[in-house]
């Protein structure tokens, strides 16, 4: 215990002592933490020295070594040497500072030293790419070298999850993860801490994984044409996507392609395009993808083919039954396939082979033989014929294209008369001239001589030889002239003789003495009617050597007028019976008048004159009701309201058309079995006073409603039989059917026909003439006509009553005479309106015919009496005609004489049934058949 307080003293003295000459550093602390790259500055201070005195202050470093530079511009220096105060600047502070740095000064005579420790520390500091591409399936090290003094802690964590060991290996420049693969992509944080000085940073790393190029669609070998352009395709994926190179193969080496000249290559899609290829073009081309992870390639072939191009084509000749060849040769890669083709057959000659003949023409051999880049084809024909001059085709085809050429086989042959029309002619005396034709067949052409026994003939008066050259051909008409001085020795045969340098033939043509025709061989009644018939002619069984040219029909009446009328008929060569080859023809006389007994007489005629006549009878029918109505409009209407009822005119069975009568109702119709099922109104009935009109528009009508249709002609001896049509108006709406259209759309339901009388049905039904919602134009004018005439009317009556003057007044004194007064006048105007005011029928006789009082197709609608369904196909005589869109009184005055029209038209009809016409004895009845014609006679069905 003693000892510890001497010591203590002791040191109690020093420190003492020394307070008076002693150095101090500034900053006093004998550690100075310092942070690495700062500046440091600390000075030493001698104390209690007197003026004037040096202490000779140094600084050594850590290392031992006096620092002596005073020059700023170094990184460590000293300032004040010499005097009692000396600096020591360090400008960036490193790691190599620290340690134990002293300062030394002499004080009095004795060396003292002040020593501090520099302690260098680094802050936290990270070496590594924020974006980091590893290749899958690698041990990929994700790099993060961490840096600081002290040494910091690293740790690792991925997608907020702290990384344990296994296949994450920590390593001193990053982390090492085994087999890398896409579910590693991501964010990681490369963790540091130093725990001393309360230090923690963070450094994030994306990883995405690098994937190699796999060639998902390697190039394929490729076919291409010279001149034209060829595109090769390369596909690989990966990650990134990768980019495409191409090379061609240039004797073992391959050559990178530009984008250029002749080639487009697209590094995005892989594309080579080789723009008018050309055969150095061929060879092969490698295909080269790659990205971050690697390269991968493929190679393929390019083929260049050559067109075919024909080079050689020979010109054929030969005699006729000699042998020629013709040849040709073709060009092209790959070398072509040919064919030889007569112009003119269907299918070419077939190559079988060396010496196989054709299939087809077996004087006909093909021979096909390839070389490298060209092909022969040789073509043999034995035997040659004149046919075979023709025009020949060579064609040579491969893949790149075809080729043809035309070439030309000549064969020369002595005259053939093969051509020749007939060996027979026919001519007859009296001035005329006739031809005699020799068509003589040679290569080449003959020279034309005729004969007549051994002597040669010459143009003289009798003889006129013309002849005309041809291809390959001579036509000679040899023309004569017989007459009754010559036709003994004129008629017989003739030697047409041609000759080249191939030889020399003949043909003999017999001339004979034509005669008249016989007489038609048949002449039927085939079709009648009371105006017109047709007769059908048949072919004389003997024409007296030349063509029936046509027919004379002569007919007359053998009742008072009996003049005799003629028709020159032409041959219908065309139109033959099925029992008989020989031609019939058709003839139809028309105008004739009914019941008449005709004679009818028909001539078969000639260039040589007109036969011996063939006769008949025949009586023309009677006048009757018109033949029925032909109806060709279509059975859906055009449009939603309206229908166009079109038909062709009948024949009138003897008697003017007077008009038409048209009934339309609506109805449900059976399509399966064309039945009508039910009736949905009454018929409506309208009538067509022109008798040449052949068309009837019913306008008002429902959309999509089914309408009976049907139609009659009137004549004067009555109605025709009844024909009729179901139709259909199309979808859509109208002002005349707007009320209806309120009430069911179907119309196949089985509810019964409404009542006419019934609030639907006067609602639905309404009259032909069209209903408007608002006034037309026409309405508004003959409205303001009205309006006129009335006060025009007003202002006659007044000037009447009060002036005595006027048209009223004028009227009066001419017609009713002079009043006595105003009683008398007004008791006479009321008996002129009685007048005007009766039945139309009173003023009209009996017999007249009752006249159609509106324009051409103006619906009068009438009502049907017996109201008779069409299909019963029964006459309607009785119906009556009426209309039915009019007041009563207007009913009155048009109903009467309709009903006395229909009367006595009914009165004719019953009178015709009950005088039934009987035949004539000699009229060929059996022969005839019911006209059905309309506008004309019927065209002969063949």
């Amino acid at each position: 215990m003693a000892t510890v307080l001497i010591l203590s003293i002791i040191s109690l003295c020093l420190v003492e002592y020394s307070g008076a000459q002693s150095l101090v550093l500034v900053p006093g602390d004998q550690t100075q933490p310092k942070k690495k790259g700062f500046g440091l500055i600390i000075k030493c201070d001698a104390t209690g020295l007197g003026p004037g005195e040096d202490p000779q202050l140094t600084w050594t470093n850590a290392q031992g070594n006096v620092i002596t530079s005073t020059n700023s511009n170094d990184p460590v220096y000293v300032q004040g040497k010499g005097t009692q105060s000396l600096k020591l600047r360090i400008l960036s502070v490193q790691g190599e500072h620290a340690g134990k740095w002293i300062c030394s000064g002499v004080l009095g005579g004795q060396t003292q030293t002040k020593d501090v420790i520099f302690d260098v520390w680094e802050d936290i500091t990270f070496t590594g790419k924020q974006y980091q591409r590893p290749t899958i399936y690698t041990d990929a090290l994700i790099e993060c070298r961490v840096g600081g003094s002290p040494q910091p802690e690293v740790s690792w964590s991925h997608k907020g999850k702290t990384l344990e060991r296994g296949r994450y290996i920590p390593k001193p420049n990053g982390l090492e993860i085994l087999n890398i693969t896409k579910n590693d992509n991501g964010e990681y944080l490369c963790k540091a801490e130093i725990t001393s000085r309360g230090r923690y940073e963070e450094h994030p790393i994306t990883v995405e994984v690098k994937v190699p190029p796999t060639l998902t669609s390697p190039p394929k070998m490729t076919k291409g044409i010279e001149g034209k352009d060829l595109t090769m395709y390369c596909k690989a994926s990966g990650d990134p996507p990768p980019t495409y190179k191409w090379y061609k193969d240039q004797s073992g080496d391959y050559v990178i392609l530009n984008n250029g000249g002749r080639y487009e290559i697209s590094e995005v899609e892989g594309t080579l395009k080789i723009l008018r290829l050309e055969v150095s073009d061929d060879g092969t081309y490698k295909c080269v993808a790659s990205n971050l992870a690697g390269p991968v390639e493929a190679t393929a072939e390019v083929d260049v083919m050559v067109p075919p191009k024909i080079i050689q084509q020979d010109h054929g000749e030969g005699i006729s039954g000699g042998t020629t060849k013709m040849l040709c040769v073709a060009t092209g890669d790959p070398a072509p396939d040919m064919k030889w083709h007569k112009i003119g057959e269907a299918s070419p000659f077939q190559n079988k082979g060396t010496g196989v003949p054709d299939m087809i023409n077996s004087r006909v051999t093909v021979t096909q033989n390839k070389e490298r880049d060209r092909t022969r084809l040789e073509m043999q024909i034995v035997s040659l014929e004149p046919s075979d001059i023709s025009n020949y085709t060579c064609s040579a085809y491969n893949e790149a294209g075809n080729d043809t050429k035309n070439t030309s086989l000549n064969v020369l042959f002595k005259p053939q008369f093969n051509n020749n029309p007939s060996d027979v002619a026919y001519t007859w005396s009296g001035a005329f001239k006739r031809n005699i034709t020799c068509i003589v067949d040679s290569n080449p052409p003959a020279r034309i001589v005729w004969k007549r026994g051994n002597k040669l003939l010459e143009n003289n008066g009798t003889f006129t030889i013309n002849t005309e050259n041809r291809v390959r051909q001579v036509v000679s008409n040899l023309t004569v002239l017989v007459d009754f001085t010559n036709e003994g020795f004129m008629f017989g045969d003739y030697v047409c003789e041609g000759s080249n340098n191939q030889g020399t033939g003949s043909t003999v043509i017999n001339l004979r003495q034509a005669t008249l025709p016989h007489p038609p061989s048949t002449v039927d009644v085939v079709r009648a009617a009371q105006r017109w018939i047709r007769l059908r002619i048949g072919a004389p069984s003997n024409s007296g050597g030349l063509p029936v040219t046509g027919y004379r029909v002569q007919y007359s009446t053998t009742q008072g007028n009996n003049q005799l009328e003629t028709i020159e008929a032409e041959i219908d060569p065309e139109r033959t019976n099925d029992d008989d080859s020989r031609p019939k023809t058709t003839v139809d006389i028309e105008n004739l008048n009914p019941s008449t007994l005709y004679t009818i007489s028909v001539y078969a005629r000639t260039d040589v004159g007109l036969s011996d006549p063939r006769e008949t009878q025949f009586t023309t029918k009677k006048i009757s009701v018109p033949e029925p109505v032909n109806i060709l409009s279509k059975t859906v209407s055009d449009t939603s309201s309206e229908y166009n009822l079109v038909w062709e005119k009948p024949r009138d069975g003897g008697s003017p058309i007077k008009h038409y009568i048209i009934r339309y109702r609506r109805v449900t119709y059976n399509q399966s079995n064309n039945q009508i099922t039910d009736i949905k109104s009454d018929f409506k009935v309208v009538k067509q006073e022109n008798p040449e009109a052949t068309s009837f528009k019913l306008t008002n009508l429902i959309p999509e409603r089914t309408y009976q249709i049907e139609i009659d002609a009137v004549n004067g001896v009555g109605k025709s039989e009844t024909r009729h049509i179901v139709m259909t108006t199309k979808y859509g709406s109208n002002a005349a059917g707007a009320k209806e259209l309120e009430r069911p759309s179907s119309e196949t339901s089985d509810q019964p026909a409404p009542n006419r009388n019934s609030k639907e049905a006067q609602d639905g039904d309404t009259s032909p003439i069209t209903q408007r919602e608002g006034l037309s134009t026409g309405a508004i004018v003959g409205l303001v006509i009205i309006i006129f005439f009335i006060l025009l009317l007003f202002v006659d009556v007044t000037c009447y009553f009060k002036n005595r003057c006027g048209i009223i007044m004028c009227v009066r004194e001419n017609v009713c005479g002079k009043p006595s007064d105003d009683g008398d006048r007004h008791v006479t105007m009321e008996e002129g309106d009685a007048k005007e005011t009766q039945p139309l029928a009173e003023k009209e006789k009996p017999g007249d015919d009752t006249k159609g009082t509106g324009a051409e197709n103006q619906a009068d609608t009438v009502e049907d009496e017996k109201k008779q369904p069409l299909l019963d196909n029964e006459d309607k005589t009785g119906d009556d005609v009426t209309g039915t869109d009019q007041s009563e009184p207007e009913k009155m005055e048009e109903k009467e004489p309709e009903d006395k029209e229909e009367k006595i038209e009914e009165h004719q009809v019953e009178e015709c049934k009950e005088a039934k016409e009987e035949p004539p004895v000699n009229a060929p009845e059996a022969e005839v058949q019911p006209s059905s014609d309309n506008t004309g006679p019927p065209a002969e069905k063949a």
